[in-house]
């Protein structure tokens, strides 16, 4: 019976590192990009249609949007999103902005999600793979304890003495003399 080796104990390496996080926006980058003012954004965070998280910025906290987020929001009420750089603006709710098909922001974050997805479930498997190795190692442990026990049983029982014998002790035996009860004349003195 062989053990497994110490390269069998080794962790498993996981797959490559998470993608980095998706492009966030602050409120009046949101707002700009739709072409409407802060407190419109506000209040649509305010009242759940636009999702929103409070960040930590240097020494001030930010609220931010994700830019997909946004994006979906655009589609879903029919808005244009303004392409980030662009000269122009504001200027209403189309001056300065250009439809933007949506689709493909939505295809890419599938896609990351799908990546991400995959990342996890790879991760799962070269733990389950551990586990695995883990468990083998448990029953080959558990398998040469069993033959150690039963080796040390096998050499206690064998090396016990014998059973001592009734009737003259050994020093009567070495040295003569006899037995009391054999109902001879007993030892003169």
């Amino acid at each position: 019976m062989s053990l497994p080796s110490a390269e069998d104990c080794k962790p498993i390496p996981g797959p490559e590192p998470l993608p980095a996080p998706m492009t966030r926006l602050t409120i009046r980058q949101a707002a700009e990009a739709l072409g409407v003012s802060k407190r419109t954004v506000k209040r649509r965070v305010d009242a759940g249609d636009l999702s929103a998280t409070l960040e930590r910025r240097g020494q001030r906290d930010v609220w931010t949007v994700d830019a997909a987020e946004l994006a979906r929001y655009a589609q879903a009420t029919g808005q244009t999103v303004a392409v980030p750089g662009q000269e122009g603006g504001h200027g209403g709710a189309t001056g300065g902005a250009v439809p933007q098909d949506t689709s493909g922001m939505v295809a890419a974050d599938q896609a990351a999600l799908r990546q991400e997805v995959g990342h996890w479930r790879a991760l799962a498997a070269s733990k389950d793979d551990m586990i695995a190795a883990l468990r083998d190692r448990i029953a080959a442990q558990e398998a040469q304890m069993a033959f150690l026990q039963e080796q040390v049983r096998h050499l206690t029982t064998r090396a016990l003495p014998p059973a001592r014998q009734e009737g003259r002790s050994w020093w009567r035996r070495a040295f003569g003399g006899r037995s009391t009860d054999r109902g001879g004349p007993s030892e003169v003195t």
